[in-house]
């Protein structure tokens, strides 16, 4: 965001108490239009709090003043994340993730918090990868596979788990940017999983 916009909504931020612009921050990392409840509970704000904080973010014109909860600009939701420290962000997203998991949100919303998410942070995050990866691919949408299953194999994903993701991810490659694309990672696959792709009278 242009420098005028992050010092206006740092100054809008210094006017609402520490919930509301910690309501602010957490529907930043979330996106818009998230399940108000889920805002909160990632921001710490108690859910009878709620309508006051989002009236104080609605009252400095943070945040619309209806349904559903949203920014009143695309440029100060990317400020007000911008707000959060480099070195945060990656953990609120992680945050985020186990937020969504434990209140039973979508695994494509929860695999997009992944995305940004730092390896290790989440219990399960290759699985939780690889289902979104295959529910895109199921859907058409190769590109958003793939970037599910790269993400993936940042996670400590070892042997034949690692051969899987790695063939399914040549062949999205493949799918997206045509065959060629993919022979790395199916080469790699192949690696990781001799026993299955070897040929007749080769296998160890």
């Amino acid at each position: 965001a242009p420098d005028a916009v992050a010092r206006s909504v740092r100054l809008r931020l210094t006017r609402v108490a520490s919930e509301a612009a910690a309501l602010a921050r957490s529907l930043a990392v979330l996106g818009d239009g998230t399940d108000p409840k889920l805002v909160a509970e990632l921001a710490g704000v108690h859910v009878e709090g709620l309508p006051k904080a989002m009236a104080a973010l609605a009252g400095v014109e943070l945040l619309r003043a209806d349904m559903p909860l949203q920014f009143t600009h695309p440029l100060l939701r990317n400020s007000v994340y911008q707000g959060i420290a480099p070195h945060e962000r990656p953990w609120a997203h992680a945050r985020a993730a186990t937020t969504l998991s434990s209140l039973g949100a979508t695994t494509e919303a929860v695999a997009a918090q992944l995305l940004l998410a730092p390896p290790g942070a989440f219990e399960g995050a290759s699985a939780t990868l690889r289902k979104a990866a295959r529910a895109a691919a199921a859907e058409g949408a190769m590109e958003n596979a793939a970037k599910y299953l790269r993400r993936a194999l940042d996670e400590p994903v070892e042997g034949d788990e690692r051969g899987e993701v790695l063939l399914a991810l040549g062949e999205a490659e493949s799918a997206t940017l045509g065959p060629a694309s993919g022979l790395t990672s199916l080469s790699e696959a192949l690696a990781h999983l001799p026993s299955a792709y070897n040929a007749p009278g080769e296998a160890e």
